[in-house]
């Protein structure tokens, strides 16, 4: 059996973050055909790359799991000012483009050296997201036999560092999730000679008895099934425009005056305040079933943000049959929409409370949106398909490496 090793930022079930959720899916579900290991950093937090998990080997799922300490935290109080004088220098060089790849973490030099002494033990190995340094520091040392899932999408850092470049050149293969981030990473890096596929994320349909019997989630929050409400599941962050979606919502219930409410499942920052107000519902970190409950009984998924290269909850939700609300700034967010017809896109502020008030007032809209969403992932997102493109690429490399 051959032997592939994931290396990637964080991994866990208490992670929160789109990248790692699926590199973990990914993980799993290869399992059932390859040796597979997974090397991370001890951090749940992606802001501060805390040492929160035990250094070492465990067992997380079924899947050996190798976790090395970051030997620096992030202070998001002096990275953000020191990431914003990088952007605004004209002549940034290797040595700026290294202390910002440094900075922006996790800085774990331990997970280089287990790469570098037990490379010939693994026959692939895949390097989830572009931007961290577990891929940016450590993928050269194992160029000819690694695959690059990038999670990219057109956000400046992709933009700014010229160092880039030599990443998405190196690879012996790339997974990309959407026909949208393929064309931006070959425009943008000129490296269509690699071999690589599309995927994106087969979606399991939870199991609805299961789902169903999660009723305290709505308890512990003074919801109920049957309430009308709108869900946000994710970051809560201004990075995931989620101001934009307080904004938008508080102008709808200044302007409509209706029941509809607000419920946001996921972890905040500190750096972006949720609203008071007696219509919006902060049901912390959920897990998977609480999850599955929240989404299959809302009215509407909302995605404000316009820095996604997948995102599984649109996913989930449309497999579902809930219609889903998203930015159109979002190239892949748009895809989705326009190939599926399972929800509806927004400009701006204006244009998102606008679309909430239509799929809120009107139920046979919402039904319609729904079936086409969940028809789309029928056709398109089944795990038989997309394990079979991957494991297609990896006996590639390995007939190359």
């Amino acid at each position: 059996m051959k032997k592939i090793c994931f290396v990637v930022q964080r991994y866990g079930r208490e992670v929160n973050g789109g990248a790692e959720y699926l590199c973990k899916l990914y993980a799993e579900q290869l399992a059932g055909y390859y040796d597979v290991t997974v090397l991370t950093s001890c951090a749940v937090d992606y802001l501060t790359w805390e040492n929160e998990y035990p250094p070492g080997e465990q067992t997380v799922d079924g899947i050996k799991v190798i976790r090395y300490p970051s030997v620096l935290q992030r202070d998001m109080y002096t990275f953000v000012p020191n990431m914003q004088r990088y952007y605004a220098k004209d002549d940034k060089d290797f040595y700026d483009d290294f202390i910002w790849m440094e900075e922006n973490g996790p800085v774990c030099p331990d997970i280089f050296r287990y790469i570098r002494e037990h490379k010939q033990e693994y026959d692939v190995f895949i390097f989830v997201c572009y931007l961290y340094y577990p891929t940016t520091f450590c993928m050269g040392e194992v160029a000819e036999k690694a695959i690059l899932i990038p999670t990219a999408h057109d956000e400046q850092p992709i933009h700014e560092c010229e160092m880039f470049q030599a990443i998405f050149s190196a690879p012996a293969g790339i997974i990309f999730l959407t026909d949208e981030e393929r064309q931006l990473v070959h425009k943008k890096f000129n490296n269509a000679h690699i071999p690589s596929v599309t995927t994106g994320s087969g979606i399991t349909p939870p199991d609805e008895e299961l789902v169903d019997a999660h009723t305290e989630i709505f308890h512990k929050n003074g919801l109920e099934k049957t309430d009308p409400y709108i869900v946000y599941i994710g970051r809560i962050e201004q990075g995931k425009s989620c101001g934009l979606l307080f904004d938008s919502f508080l102008e709808y219930k200044a302007k409509y005056g209706d029941k509809l409410k607000l419920v946001l499942a996921g972890k905040t920052s500190e750096h972006l305040l949720i609203p008071e107000h007696s219509d919006i519902v902060y049901a912390g970190f959920v897990s998977e079933e609480e999850k599955f409950a929240l989404v299959k009984n809302a009215d509407v998924l909302v995605l404000p943000s316009q820095n996604e290269s997948l995102s599984l909850v649109v996913l989930e939700a449309m497999t579902m049959g809930v219609p889903v609300i998203v930015n159109a700034n979002c190239e892949v967010l748009k895809g989705h929409i326009d190939k599926s017809g399972g929800g509806l896109y927004f400009y701006d502020q204006r244009e998102l409370t606008l679309a909430i008030r239509h799929l809120v007032a009107h139920s046979e809209a919402r039904a319609a949106l729904g079936e086409r969403g969940k028809a789309y992932m029928d056709r398109t997102y089944s795990w038989d398909t997309i394990i079979g493109k991957i494991q297609e690429l990896i006996e590639k490399v390995c007939a190359y490496a």
